[in-house]
């Protein structure tokens, strides 16, 4: 039978059945019987139409039924309700000792900042720098003390505030992995800063001006800091106070706890750099308005953060708290190939892969981190730092080939090293195969080998490219590129010969792996903080202690220490770009192909 004929004669058959699918009330008899139907038309057309589109228009009809039915139960449409109505407040309110402790530690900060500014005058220097004191002074002395809040275009402002308010939140909330001292360490720094800014309008009388003009949008802004301490403190706890639980478990669990905390503030950071991008500008604004609005943001806080979680508690209507039992230790196995998997059930299974080869990677990072930073300076002569993530793309010369062309192939030797030992150590992962260190350097001479660098000169040379087309080039075919390589190891095909099956799941799924792409970049960025926390960057101070150098020298040093961070950053985190899309592919080719699917529908039908 032609394929038009046969799409004709069943083409009523097959929008009745995705009629009754968009339908909330459903026959159980009548789904059974468009089900059967539809299966038999699966088999009939991958028989005689395997590579034309109707094959995969059935197959996707089969799927949604079937993952609906067995696999993917979907949660109820209010999830995003309730979180916010009782999943958090119930969160908050389990966690009131801790939201107690970070308000005590920062309000114990604000004092210290205000006791010291009072016996030295120039502490304020020390702790807001001379540049912006000497502004202030210049504003008080032009009858505008507050025109800091003035000086941008509010959308610039907006944009600015946003992404500095999550990151100083972020990372509060993040550096609790370090026991619950990093967290601390933030608020008492943070709480040190607003006392000493706030007494030193007071000294100068400005008090009930500077007041109402920052604490318009600081209630908001301030009052989330201190419960981004508290979700950092909650996660600190989960590592050094684990009860019962193994620590690594402890420290999930209290990761999630302290998580949904940080994401309950993340919207009202953003309404607190509405607030002082677009109205504390208007410092003419009547008292009273302004007034009002610090004492509703106030009121806010504390009901939905202290009284209404209070309530629930009375009622009996907090939410259960749900804690995973305990589990013998059984070793980790990534079920690839059994099912098409959501984005959290890739992400459960890259944890597991990093867990698995977590003291290889480590390794790897510090060894290849300190190779190529000495190759680097060899060939650079005059490495600049790494200051933030991006003054990286610009400034540091590994990518400005322009500076010293053979850091093209220390780049190119680097990113292919590093990609080949992470595809390696994933296929012992889905092999469920161990593997020593013997065999991870001895793959090095392997013919795969050669697709791993092959893909480290193809990114290598994309930084040849002006700064912004570089960046979305980068972007658009990083994922291509990594999943073709993926491919090409566990398939045994060549690099390009890898094409095919990669673009054969990407028109039709393109959003997924760029969506997933996206997600875990953002899990990188958590190493990146970590890497670049000033927990860390103590050793600078500890340079200067240790070490009689001049300012020359100890500038060198400091420059070599952050391109080691760099480096080392980028060696632990790209095998979790690689393990993640890896395992996406095995979920596009089961919705290309739906392999398992068939299995199942055989299994079916033979139990009937």
């Amino acid at each position: 039978m032609r394929e038009t004929k046969f799409i004709e004669q069943n083409k009523e058959n097959w929008e009745k059945f995705e009629a009754i699918l968009k339908s909330s009330r459903r026959e159980p008899d009548q789904l059974s019987d468009q089900f059967i139907r539809i299966i038999n038309d699966l088999s009939y057309a991958r028989t005689f139409y395997p590579n034309r589109s109707v094959r995969v228009y059935l197959n996707n009809l089969a799927q949604k039924v079937f993952y609906s039915i067995y696999k993917n139960k979907k949660e109820k449409r209010n999830r995003f309700m309730k979180f916010w109505v009782t999943e958090l407040p119930s969160v908050s309110y389990r966690k009131r000792g801790d939201l107690l402790l970070s308000l005590v530690v920062f309000l114990f900060s604000v004092a210290i900042g205000v006791l010291s500014s009072i016996n030295d005058a120039e502490f304020a220097r020390v702790i807001l720098g001379d540049t912006y004191v000497n502004m202030t002074i210049e504003n008080i002395e032009s009858d505008d003390p507050m025109a800091v809040y003035k000086s941008m275009n509010g959308l610039d402002m907006f944009l600015q505030i946003t992404f500095n308010n999550l990151m100083v939140a972020f990372r509060t909330f993040v550096m609790g992995i370090f026991m619950a001292i990093g967290t601390i360490a933030i608020m008492v720094y943070n709480g040190i800063m607003v006392g000493t800014f706030q007494y030193f309008f007071i000294e100068r009388g400005l008090f009930w001006e500077s007041f109402l003009t920052i604490w318009l949008h600081g209630t908001l802004e301030i009052s989330s800091i201190v419960i981004a301490g508290a979700a950092g403190i909650v996660l600190g706890k989960g590592l050094v106070f684990p009860g019962t639980y193994p620590r690594l478990q402890s420290l999930q669990i209290s990761a999630a706890q302290g998580l949904k905390l940080f994401i309950g503030i993340a919207p009202i950071l953003v309404i607190a750099a509405i607030i002082e991008s677009f109205m504390t500008r208007f410092t003419e604004a009547p008292e009273v308005l302004k007034g009002a609005l610090i004492f509703m943001s106030l009121l806010f806080i504390l009901y939905y953060f202290v009284w209404y979680p209070r309530q629930l508690a009375r009622n009996g209507a907090l939410m259960e708290e749900s804690k995973p039992e305990l589990s013998p230790k059984i070793p980790f196995i990534i079920q690839a190939e059994d099912r098409i998997k959501t984005i959290g059930e890739i992400f459960k299974d890259v944890f597991g892969y990093y867990k698995q080869h977590l003291k290889k990677i480590l390794t790897l990072g510090v060894a290849m981190g300190l190779v190529f930073t000495i190759t680097a300076i060899f060939l650079a002569n005059n490495v600049i730092a790494a200051g933030t993530i991006f003054y990286l793309v610009e400034s540091i010369p590994y990518f400005d080939y322009s500076f010293q062309p053979l850091m093209f192939l220390n780049n190119m030797l680097f990113l292919g090293l590093i990609i080949h030992f992470s595809l390696q150590m994933l296929l012992a992962s889905l092999r469920r195969q161990s593997l020593s260190w013997r065999d991870l350097l001895q793959s090095i001479w392997s013919a795969k080998c050669s697709s791993s660098m092959a893909t480290g000169l193809l990114i290598s040379a994309v930084f040849w490219l002006p700064t912004i087309l570089m960046v979305l080039v980068l972007v658009g075919i990083a994922p291509l590129l990594i999943q073709m390589v993926f491919i090409s190891y566990y398939e045994d095909r060549s690099l390009f010969g890898s094409w095919e099956r990669c673009w054969a799941t990407f028109p039709t799924n393109a959003w997924k792996i760029y969506g997933l792409f996206a997600c875990l970049v953002f899990l990188t960025a958590l190493f990146v903080v970590l890497v670049e926390s000033p927990l860390i960057d103590f050793y600078q101070e500890v340079i200067g202690w240790n070490f009689n150098l001049d300012q020359a020298a100890t500038s060198k040093v400091v420059q070599y220490v952050d391109s080691f961070k760099f480096i080392f950053s980028i060696g632990i985190t790209i095998p979790i770009l690689i393990s993640g899309l890896g395992i996406q592919y095995f979920s596009l080719k089961e919705i290309l192909e739906a392999n398992y699917l068939n299995k199942l529908i055989k299994k079916f039908r033979g139990a009937a």
